[in-house]
């Protein structure tokens, strides 16, 4: 099929390897851990070539050592496709983790970086565009994720955020998660979301939203933390010490629900993103 020629054109082992291990660590940095080490099991066709298997490997071992992290052991077996299984452990002190059901009525909500350019690059390369190709920030937020590992766990060192969840099944989505958790409802500020200039250009080059790309598109690992309004900035200059912009978008609240502020106008949001749960069509 040509379609799937064209995704493995622009999926180096590389990034395989990167991404498996770096959503694994996403969870970790999402609860304020420290990754201490991973089991990585490969399902392999006959017919991959052994370079691919190295570059994959290589770009795994590389990840964790750049968080002290050590891949312990795990399992090959031979299969019809590839398959890259991660498992990993990292350690927080007890009953201190960063925690999805912690958010509280009148804290500021915020993200870490762009979480609309993994999902702006992924429409580039379903819909078979020929830029995908290009080396671009959007680009490397997809193939490339950043696990937020130290900026979780400087909120939680420095005991400046209680409640955090990585966005891997989009940012409305893991925020319902947090509100449903936490027992609390949300309004995001439309003027406060993070677009960069890259998911904008693909988003018309699309003719996208790029605002859609931001509140419902998966696979950012980007955080996303609530925290008081007092903390905020100390919060943003942790992040600009670790060379991470850090965007407040909105607040929690009692009343239930998620709502999002257009100027004047507030509209109720679906919590929407990827659900792995859902049946596929028949």
């Amino acid at each position: 099929m040509e379609g799937s020629h064209f995704l493995r054109d622009i999926t180096p082992p590389e990034a395989v390897g990167h991404r498996a291990l770096a959503t694994n660590l996403s969870d970790l940095a999402a609860m304020g851990a420290r990754p201490r080490w991973a089991l990585v099991a490969l399902t392999l066709p006959a017919d991959v070539p052994l370079d691919w298997i190295d570059a994959a490997f290589s770009a795994i071992r590389a990840l964790a050592a750049r968080f002290d992290a050590a891949i312990v052991g795990g399992n090959i077996a031979r299969g019809s496709a590839i398959v890259i299984d991660v498992t990993a452990v990292g350690d927080v002190p007890a009953a201190h983790s960063l925690r999805r059901s912690a958010g509280t009525a009148g804290e500021t909500v915020l993200v870490t970086g762009y979480p609309g350019r993994s999902a702006a690059y992924l429409d580039l390369v379903l819909k078979e565009d020929a830029s995908a190709k290009i080396d671009s920030s959007a680009r490397q937020a997809h193939l490339f994720p950043e696990p937020r590992v130290n900026f979780g766990r400087a909120l939680l060192e420095r005991g400046l955020a209680r409640c955090a969840i990585d966005i891997s099944d989009g940012l409305t989505a893991d925020l319902g998660h947090v509100l449903a958790a936490s027992e609390v409802g949300a309004t995001l500020e439309e003027s406060a979301l993070p677009i960069d200039d890259e998911t904008r250009r693909i988003a018309s080059c699309l003719g996208s939203s790029a605002l859609e790309y931001v509140l419902t598109g998966g696979e950012a690992y980007e955080l996303l933390v609530s925290a008081h309004p007092g903390r905020v900035d100390e919060i943003i200059a942790v992040g600009a010490a670790l060379g991470l912009p850090v965007h407040p978008i909105g607040y929690l609240h009692a009343e239930p629900g998620l709502r999002l502020r257009e100027g004047a106008t507030l509209r109720t949001l679906a919590p929407r993103g990827h659900d792995h749960f859902r049946r596929s069509a028949s």
